[in-house]
């Protein structure tokens, strides 16, 4: 093998450093950036990302696109969620655990983490970027993993290669669906005391999410909710049963599949006084 000549030795450490610095470019182009919020939820509420980078960093989102979130949260009956909406549409959905007896906590392993990612990152920066969360919900942080849009220098041009077919979106685990999602109510019903009722609520085929229970008046007590899929599959929703007081609420996570109706059996526990009410919605893919 021949010896370098002087020049071509600083022609190859010139090509190196090209590339260790394309290398350092591309690294420095992703950020992670955390969030304090230290936020109790409730029922259905939204969370701005965009506000929250601004407010807490001063840092534009329009300079970035979102690839994921990691949501550092509990939910107080372990049954909560957190989604991810970009311009209102779904990417992500994930439980999250917890406890009521360490709900009140601030000890790091009372916290689940969870990674919602955003499958359309070709539009990241379209419409809001935001956090969704269903049931009693207490958000200690999140970690925005960021990928810079701004020029960051310039890096090693590859060979010229035929342009490789587009990619679709990665796909949602099975029976889940890219799309947006809208709290549909359903009814309001009375609970006959002593006396076992079964109220009907129809849905059509609708795509359902979640369907949550909530305590409207007095004490009613949930003895079974039947799901029907359009299948002919029925389901009963044993997360929904027990004790729903005024206030109260219990979801049931469904996946987003097609469902026919919803039954509840329920009575109203009370001896004295008026009947117990509860309200019925459903979380709807459209």
């Amino acid at each position: 093998m021949g010896t370098l000549t002087l020049g071509k030795k600083l022609a190859v450490a010139a090509l190196a450093l090209t590339a260790f610095s394309g290398v350092n470019n591309k690294a420095e182009a992703r950020e992670r950036v955390r969030l304090e919020l230290n936020q109790t939820l409730r029922g259905n509420q939204q969370i701005g990302l965009k506000r929250e980078l601004r407010q807490q960093t001063g840092m534009r989102a329009s300079d970035f696109k979102l690839e994921a979130v990691r949501v550092i949260a509990k939910s107080k009956q372990g049954n909560g969620t957190v989604e991810l909406l970009i311009d209102g549409m779904s990417q992500d959905l994930k439980g999250l655990s917890g406890n009521a007896r360490e709900f009140d906590s601030d000890l790091p392993r009372t916290f689940d983490r969870v990674l919602l990612e955003n499958h359309a990152r070709g539009r990241a920066n379209d419409g809001p970027w935001k956090l969704e969360t269903r049931g009693n919900v207490k958000i200690k942080a999140i970690v925005l993993l960021l990928e810079d849009n701004r020029n960051v220098g310039p890096t090693p041009q590859p060979p010229v290669r035929p342009a490789p077919r587009p990619r679709p979106l990665p796909p949602l685990p099975p029976g889940r669906h890219h799309g947006r999602v809208v709290n549909v109510h359903l009814g309001e019903e009375k609970a006959d005391k002593f006396i076992t009722e079964r109220h009907t609520f129809q849905l059509s085929g609708s795509h359902v999410r979640n369907v949550v229970l909530e305590g409207t008046k007095e004490k009613v007590r949930v003895e079974a909710v039947y799901l029907h899929y359009i299948t002919g599959r029925v389901d009963r929703l044993v997360e929904l049963e027990g004790t729903l007081r005024d206030g109260d609420l219990k979801q049931a996570h469904v996946a987003g599949r097609a469902v026919q109706m919803i039954e509840v059996e329920v009575t109203s526990p009370n001896l004295f006084g008026s009947r117990g009410k509860y309200a019925i919605s459903a979380d709807v893919l459209r």
